[in-house]
């Protein structure tokens, strides 16, 4: 997928995936590990810190 031009070019996952993992985080107050633990629950994986 090309970002080119976008404040989002130099992620390394999905813009989507990044939009609602900040959602996430924003909306419900959860920890860093708590995101990361919702989305291996949806087949994502990885760590907390890379949220």
């Amino acid at each position: 997928m090309k970002r080119t031009g976008t404040p989002f070019h130099y992620l390394e996952f999905p813009t989507d995936i990044v939009l609602l993992a900040v959602l996430w985080r924003l909306r419900y107050k959860l920890s860093l590990r708590d995101v990361a633990e919702m989305f291996l629950e949806r087949s994502f994986v990885f760590t907390h810190e890379a949220i």
